[in-house]
């Protein structure tokens, strides 16, 4: 392939990430399917995938066109892959992949696409350093106009005929388009750092990284509208708490997204209308128990425990603990392997 043959490759390339991050996906595929041979093309397809299992053979394709290249190099589609496979129910696995694959690298934009991976799947202890990990790196930095910037660059130097630089430029464009896709991940890092924050009292900063993550991702946007409620609540800002619990109300379908709003609703009413409060704990626990989520059900009854036992109501109170231990100790069901 000549010099200019390639440049219109790779502006091709460019053009179908713009239309990726605009929303554009059959076009952008379209784009992605003549450019088979390019990596970020095979990794643009992965990611148009709508089942997890497809989207992670995907992106072990576009890592094989690579194979002979460094850890580096296939670090994005190693963590879209982990990705994927912690979404189809093996999240240890993924997790270790993106382990794995950081003790190999000390690129920052290879760890920055592991972290917000990882960040996802791993324990807590490590999650949280990884969110603040990725972070770090991300910065402030708007992947979109930068890569705006890069393309108008490529332009210029291919008219003023320095071509292989133009193809650099080019190279950094849709690598900086690529990181439009971690704008989900490092959203659930903000998540992550606020619930950090507000541990520790700074509730001013937590609430500036839950809004961050609303602005990151229109995606999952129930988590940080809770979140939000949350941390209103904390400071007895009720109204505003209550604003954003409403909202998530509307966004909640699933039994587990039910639970999640309703236990905020019922936090906020143990502060300002305690009367309502028990109800809406009780309300929560029964729409995890639908969810079949055990964990979440028992903080639920632990909360509720709490919540009588201020109310000197210390038998029934007793008896929420009893059965949020007895939850969380109760054996898992075995799925065949």
């Amino acid at each position: 392939m000549g010099i200019d043959a390639e440049l219109d490759a790779k502006e091709q390339l460019v053009r179908a990430w713009m239309l990726l991050a605009d929303g554009k996906s059959a076009a952008a595929a379209r784009i992605f399917t003549t450019l088979p041979d390019m990596f970020w093309a095979r990794f643009g397809l992965a990611e148009l995938q709508e089942l997890p299992a497809e989207g992670a053979r995907g992106f072990a394709e576009a890592e094989l066109l690579l194979t002979d290249e460094p850890v580096t190099s296939r670090a994005p589609a190693i963590a879209r892959r982990a990705s994927c496979v912690a979404a189809s129910g093996e999240p240890e696995y993924g997790g270790y992949m993106c382990d794995d694959a950081l003790s190999k690298v000390d690129d920052e934009i290879a760890i920055l696409w592991l972290t917000c991976a990882g960040a996802q799947v791993w324990p807590r202890r490590r999650r949280v350093a990884g969110a603040r990990q990725a972070l770090s790196i991300a910065g402030a930095l708007d992947f979109r106009k930068a890569a705006d910037t890069y393309h108008q660059l490529a332009a210029t130097l291919r008219r003023s005929g320095h071509l292989i630089e133009a193809g650099g430029a080019l190279d950094r464009a849709v690598e900086l388009l690529a990181r439009t896709r971690l704008h989900s991940g490092l959203a659930t890092c903000h998540l992550i750092r606020a619930e950090e924050l507000a541990g520790h009292g700074a509730i001013a900063e937590a609430i500036d990284h839950a809004q961050r993550a609303r602005v990151l991702s229109s995606h999952d946007q129930l988590a940080g509208l809770c979140l939000l409620a949350d941390l209103h609540r904390r400071v007895k800002r009720f109204d505003a708490a209550n604003h954003y619990a409403q909202q998530a109300l509307v966004l909640a379908f699933t039994p587990s997204q039910l639970g999640l709003v309703r236990r905020v609703l019922a936090l906020i009413a143990g502060d300002s209308a305690p009367e309502t409060a028990e109800q809406l704990f009780r309300d929560s626990a029964a729409a995890f128990a639908r969810s079949s989520d055990a964990l979440e059900m028992a903080e639920t009854l632990r909360l509720l425990g709490l919540h009588l036992s201020a109310q000197g109501r210390l038998a029934e109170a007793v008896s929420c603990f009893d059965q949020a231990c007895a939850t969380v100790l109760a054996p898992r069901p075995v799925t065949a392997g």
